[in-house]
Order: C-alpha cells, then sequence, then structure tokens
C-alpha cells in the first residue's frame, strides 16, 4: 500500500483535534492543526489505498483474508449502487481509524506505563503454559493477574475517552436541581473511576483488584470506559481484543522501559501524553530493543 504513515497519523491528530466538542475542558495548547482539507484528503487517499490492497472495488467471496472489511464491503456493494458503496467503505475505514486504532493505542500506551509503576509485578508476568487467553498472569504469590485485569486498571485510571457528552431531551431532575430540555452534560468517566465507595484508593494503580471485583456486579455506569446505554460505545469488543492481544504478545515477550518520569496526561478529545516518550523494550531473553521516536534501534 502506498500510503505516507507519517502524514496519516498527522492527519488523525488534526482530526482529532478538530472535532473537540467546544464546552469539554479541553488543553488548547496542542500541536499545530493541519488545514481540514488536506487532512480529510489524506485520510480519504489512505482509505482508497486500503479498498485497493484488499480488492474491494466491488463483490468478493471468502479468501483466506476475508474479515469484517470484506463483509461490509459484499454488503454495501449488494445494497447500494457502485460509487455510493465506495464511499460508505471508505467512511467505515475513516471510522475505525479515527474512533477505533487511536483509542485502542492509548489503551496499551497508558497500560504500559502504569505497569512501570510496579517493576516487580511487570517482572514477575509470564505465559499461562498450554493457554492462549487470558494471556500473562502474575505467579502465584497472590490471586492471579490476567491481561484483562491490567487493561481494566488502566480504563479505569486513565479512560482514553475522558469525557462524554449528553444533551438532556426533556426535563431531568439531578440533585434537587431541574434541568430543562436541551442541556448539555458532561459525563466524566474519570471522575466516576475515582469514586472510592467502589474503587477504594482509587488514584492508585491496582490492577489486582480486578480479582476481587465481578463487572457485572458493579453498579451500571460506575465503570464506563467505552460509555454506556443505547448510545455506548459499538466497538468495545473490537477494542478489548485489540488491547489485550497487543498486551498479551509484548508483555509475554518484553518488559518496558520509558525514558524519565512517568508522562502526564493531557486533555484533548482523548486523554494523551503530554510530551512524546520514548522507551526501551527488553525481551525476555535480555537482548535491548529501543525504540525512539516510534522507530526501533538496537542498544
Amino acid at each position: 500500500m502506498d500510503i505516507d504513515f507519517l502524514a496519516l497519523q498527522q492527519a488523525l491528530d488534526s482530526t482529532i483535534q478538530e472535532a473537540e466538542p467546544r464546552y469539554w475542558f479541553v488543553d488548547e495548547a496542542g500541536p499545530a492543526r493541519m488545514e481540514p482539507d488536506r487532512a480529510w484528503g489524506i485520510l480519504d487517499a489512505a482509505a482508497a489505498a486500503i479498498i485497493d490492497a484488499r480488492g474491494l472495488r466491488g463483490i468478493v467471496g471468502p479468501t483466506a483474508g476475508y474479515d469484517v472489511l470484506h463483509r461490509t464491503a459484499n454488503r454495501l456493494y449488494a445494497e447500494l449502487p457502485p460509487e455510493e458503496a465506495f464511499i460508505r467503505l471508505k467512511q467505515a475505514i475513516w471510522t475505525l481509524l479515527v474512533a477505533g486504532h487511536e483509542t485502542t493505542a492509548l489503551s496499551v500506551f497508558w497500560t504500559l506505563c502504569l505497569l512501570q509503576r510496579d517493576p516487580l509485578l511487570q517482572r514477575r508476568l509470564r505465559l499461562v503454559g498450554g493457554s492462549t487467553y487470558p494471556g500473562p498472569v502474575a505467579e502465584a504469590t497472590g490471586p492471579a493477574i490476567t491481561v484483562r485485569h491490567l487493561l481494566d486498571e488502566s480504563l479505569r485510571l486513565r479512560p482514553p475517552v475522558y469525557g462524554i457528552g449528553r444533551v438532556s431531551t426533556r426535563e431531568v431532575a439531578l440533585g434537587g436541581v431541574l434541568f430543562p430540555p436541551g442541556v448539555e452534560f458532561l459525563v466524566c468517566p474519570w471522575v466516576v473511576h475515582r469514586n472510592s465507595l467502589y474503587f477504594p484508593h482509587g488514584d492508585e494503580f491496582r490492577p489486582d483488584r480486578w480479582s476481587e471485583i465481578d463487572r457485572e456486579d458493579l453498579p451500571e455506569f460506575s465503570f464506563l470506559p467505552f460509555g454506556g446505554g443505547p448510545r455506548g460505545c459499538i466497538g468495545e469488543r473490537l477494542a478489548r481484543l485489540e488491547a489485550e492481544t497487543i498486551l498479551q504478545v509484548l508483555l509475554a515477550a518484553a518488559t518496558l522501559e520509558v525514558a524519565g518520569p512517568e508522562p502526564a496526561p493531557r486533555a484533548q478529545l482523548t486523554v494523551r501524553p503530554e510530551r512524546p516518550v520514548s522507551a526501551t523494550l527488553r525481551p525476555r531473553s535480555e537482548e535491548r530493543h529501543c525504540v525512539r521516536d516510534g522507530r526501533p534501534t538496537h542498544a
């Protein structure tokens, strides 16, 4: 595929910044934005390149690479004229790039950063013998800690989307105050997830807490990294699968060392690190691989 991935990342950054709702308390001091028309042009070209690389300019039969994108293409080309189906397929890819991969990548990033707070736990991680899921666990000096526990604790402390906007469609009473229709509300998982009633020591990274918590028993909306209700994130299952798989493979093979102090979070549409981050991957074999500005080197 002929895609300039650096330009694509810059276009995604600008698109996400452009999407920041006006009532969110975002940090304005972000990187310079790309012109919207240029950003969308880059996203459009990338989506078209992905479609062409997959041969999805029309209905395709099942192949070894048959996946959700193939199924989406087949449904669109069966229901719509070819040109309209092509546009709709590009829009589906935009959604995955902007709303899907950005948040999943941040979930993995913050999980690895938070894991550094407990070097002993990171060293104890191992791959369960003969198991492919849920992956690495802490050895038997306490409750087993799975990849899902690590991810849930990361999503609790660093939800990639820290605020969820809603507009009231009717009068609603909250805390003794009556709000009319049309009021904009901001539900903030960042705050909700630190409620000590449900999460004791809520500011601390304690993945083992999830070995004692059944998420099904938590009150509704006490843990909502993917939102909730009828407009909850439709990509939750895919995002969890992606993040857990990446963490399982990475943590089974290596430990991570982030250079310098843990980066502070910066509030934009998503929760990003305040600065570029360099890190060292130390494989279990003790061979060292360095990552500098997203490029692997050897040390």
